[in-house]
């Protein structure tokens, strides 16, 4: 059966010397609102996951343990990210501030297709 959606997953690290707190405020509430308006136009679904000091204990592996978050594209159409990336306004508003709040050169990405089993 083909895919009816698609997923990309994307881990990242808060920039050197911002506080987890400073960093989980701006990802919401300065990045988020920028990265709206652009997912909405591609059809894409944002999801930001702080795993921080409310996130459950035990659970992360040990080498993600060292990520801040993540980030959770969600899309149908298999093109969609592709095309939002190449964006002249994911290039102009949502690229340049990335760099002020987290560590582009760490991150970890993965796109995959989305099989629902419940």
């Amino acid at each position: 059966m083909p895919p009816t959606s698609y997923t990309m997953v994307a881990f990242i690290k808060r920039k050197e010397g911002m506080s987890l707190e400073d960093f989980y405020t701006y990802w919401e509430d300065v990045h988020g609102p920028l990265v709206k308006p652009w997912a909405e136009k591609h059809g894409l679904t944002y999801k930001q996951v702080h795993t921080g000091s409310n996130a459950p204990t035990g659970v992360d592996s040990e080498f993600l343990s060292k990520y801040d978050g993540c980030a959770i594209f969600e899309f149908s159409d298999p093109n969609a990210i592709t095309v939002a990336f190449a964006d002249p306004e994911f290039k102009r508003d949502v690229s340049p501030d990335q760099e002020v709040f987290m560590q582009e050169q760490v991150t970890i990405m993965t796109t995959g297709s989305t099989v629902t089993i419940v």
